[in-house]
């Protein structure tokens, strides 16, 4: 049987307690200083950037396909943690496709598509959906032979191999994590720069890398850790990696928001990931709650949707059912309720299947997902357990109810149910 996988091992938050940012440290020096720009001059959302410039011609080199991102006008940036470097390529764009794949089990066609139906491991790595064409893109790895490769889904529910061995791209290598190596974790682009979360395979060390726009080969990337307020554990931390990205623009500027391997929902702006300062500092939008790990999460113009592990009693040490919540976007943009007087949105402890805010709904459609991807502002691709899926988000087309479009009705809360039929497969860790 082929399972899905995750290979980075749960990380636990980090709860050493950090000094907030512009405080005096021990020996009399200034800690770190929040370097935020607050201009507001700039107008990304006017904006139609250049994602790519100077380009080489042949094949990348890629030794791994472990992320995914692709910018509005359909170029693809992938993240080669074993190679330490971020690949952006000039991906033709193919057919236009309005055809939404249904698929139970998608690993038997990744086995196909490798050449070889007899494999039994296969792992996922990221799904995309290529924002001109709406084909769904699928990032995995052969683990007998450690072979990666790219793959399109078909009009006719099959998986085709995407040909990288001659295309226009860029390199950018950045600093190599330790003796480990290193996996890139999320990839995002924003209207100014591309973004990666990067950690030290099966380590804590990690950093985000950030590229100007456009991209050119061989750029080196800003490079920055990150620090944050942790409102669960009521203190400032440099924490775990980030494991999600998503990019937005809100009153003309251009923001990043990223979720660790802890609960916090953080904001940062492109522009101060892109200084390459020894510490970056975000703000805290809000929090999911304890015991809770965000897997992905997408933005649209409406809500912040995410797939959330730990929404239920856990089996000794490892969280085993993941379910969707949705959160008001007016919740990720506000400037009233930041850091520590962020909220949590879901109960901790005995409360931890719990909503416990009125702007965050549980979002069932997404329950056992593992990694999603928006197609348009009211669809998203999953892959749920072994089946890819396309969800619609709008309110009409929720399962068994209408909502109206504040979502605040209490049948649209969708309360906590059992996610047994999103059990996950025995030996599988959240990445």
């Amino acid at each position: 049987m082929i399972l899905p996988l995750i290979t980075l091992a749960l990380l636990g938050c980090g709860t050493e307690a950090i000094d907030p940012p512009g405080t005096q440290d021990t020996d009399g020096t200034t800690g770190t200083q929040d370097t935020r720009d607050s201009s507001g001059d700039s107008d990304p959302s006017s904006q139609n950037p250049d994602f790519l410039a100077d380009t080489v011609e042949g094949d990348p080199g890629l030794e791994s396909i472990q992320s995914l991102a692709f910018a509005s006008d359909g170029t693809l940036a992938i993240g080669d943690g074993e190679g330490d470097q971020l690949v952006v390529i000039a991906l033709p764009a193919g057919e236009i496709t309005d055809h939404r794949p249904a698929i139970d089990d998608i690993y038997p066609l990744v086995a196909e598509a490798f050449g070889d139906p007899s494999i039994t491991s296969v792992e996922i790595w990221d799904i995309a959906a290529h924002p001109v064409t709406s084909r769904i893109y699928v990032a995995a790895e052969r683990e007998d032979s450690g072979e990666y490769a790219l793959f399109t889904v078909d009009d006719d529910v099959t998986l085709s191999i995407v040909d990288l061995s001659q295309v226009s791209h860029a390199a950018s290598p950045y600093p190599e994590m330790g003796n480990s190596g290193s996996e890139v974790l999320a990839l995002a682009w924003s209207q100014t720069s591309l973004v990666g979360a990067v950690a030290e395979t099966n380590g804590v060390t990690h950093q985000m890398v950030s590229i100007s726009l456009p991209v050119s080969h061989n750029d080196s990337p800003a490079v920055t850790s990150t620090k944050y307020y942790h409102r669960t554990h009521n203190q400032w931390e440099a924490g775990p990696p980030v494991l999600t990205l998503a990019a937005y623009v809100e009153a003309k500027q251009d923001y990043l928001a990223a979720t660790y391997t802890c609960t916090p929902a953080v904001r940062f702006t492109p522009a101060d990931l892109k200084r390459g300062s020894q510490e970056t500092v975000g703000d805290t939008s809000f929090d999911y709650g304890g015991s809770k790990q965000v897997l992905d999460m997408v933005i649209t113009s409406e809500g912040v949707y995410a797939t959330i592990n730990g929404m239920l009693e856990k089996t000794g040490s490892r969280w085993d059912s993941y379910a969707g919540v949705r959160v008001d976007r007016s919740r990720l943009i506000q400037s009233s309720e930041l850091n520590e007087d962020s909220v949590q949105m879901i109960g901790g402890g005995d409360s931890s299947d719990k909503i416990i805010h009125p702007e965050a709904s549980r979002f069932s459609a997404l329950d056992g997902a593992s990694w999603i991807d928006l197609i348009d502002d009211t669809h998203i691709v999953a892959l749920q357990q072994a089946g890819l899926h396309v969800i619609d988000t709008s309110p009409a087309r929720l399962p068994g109810v209408h909502c109206p479009e504040d979502h605040k009705e209490e049948k649209c809360r969708d309360p906590i149910r059992s996610l047994e039929e999103f059990r996950v497969p025995q030996g599988r860790t959240p990445r």
